[in-house]
């Protein structure tokens, strides 16, 4: 804003400097007087600088704005994402046996990672921070590891819910799958403990990433944008 200021003032000093060293000109309409022809179309240019350099001025603004935005919608979309999202494996845990609520999970999962997809590129198209936009896309990636495992791990339960499903129509009608009954049982808890082990051996967990997707984007938004304090 205060450099465009600064080329409006830089103009109007030059067609004042104009004025000045052209004397000449302005006398042969009066005694060194520019005419009211000549006033009316410098004005008319000054406007036209002035419209010219507001309406760039707009689209900076706007450019800002919606840079910003670009930033914060990324942040929300990461942290429904990487927290409330995986931590539905409680959900599906508790529920191992009902294949309509962990498909409705894998749904929400999967939803939440094509939103901060979307939101990761819409901060590669405004922001041009290297350092920032590659940052954040390192601890994307680390958690991408973590989604793959969560909907891995889901998907398996889901088959098993399913088998678990049939087993208890048969139980209805009066079959005794006692032997089937037991392996799916021991399927299932081989999943589970499966997905604990492999869920721990991953160093970093998604409240360790949500805390560093939050630091980062903090400090842009204060040195790119000042008059936003925290996130």
């Amino acid at each position: 804003m205060d450099t465009l200021r600064l080329i409006l003032d830089l103009c109007i000093i030059l067609i004042g400097l104009y004025l000045i060293l052209f004397k000449s000109y302005f006398s042969e309409k009066g005694k060194n007087l520019a005419t009211k022809e000549d006033i009316s179309g410098i004005t008319s240019k000054i406007e036209i600088i002035k419209t010219n350099i507001q309406s760039s001025n707009l689209k900076q603004q706007d450019w800002f704005f919606e840079s910003k935005k670009a930033v914060l919608d990324y942040y929300d979309n990461y942290v429904l994402w990487a927290n409330d999202s995986m931590k539905q494996s409680i959900i599906v845990i508790n529920n191992s046996t009902q294949p309509d609520i962990i498909r409705k999970t894998i749904d929400e999962l999967n939803h939440q990672h094509s939103k901060v997809t979307n939101s990761l590129w819409r901060i590669f198209l405004y922001e041009s921070d290297n350092e920032f936009t590659e940052r954040i896309k390192t601890i994307y990636e680390e958690t991408s590891v973590l989604h793959k495992l969560y909907i891995g791990f889901y998907l398996d339960i889901e088959g098993v819910a399913v088998k678990f499903n049939k087993f208890n129509q048969f139980a209805e009608k009066g079959v005794l799958l006692k032997q089937l009954h037991k392996d799916l049982k021991t399927e299932r808890s081989s999943l589970l403990n499966k997905f604990f082990k492999e869920r721990d051996s991953i160093k970093v967990d998604t409240l360790e990433l949500t805390e560093k997707t939050m630091q980062i984007i903090r400090k842009k938004l204060k040195e790119k944008y000042p008059a936003v304090n925290s996130v």
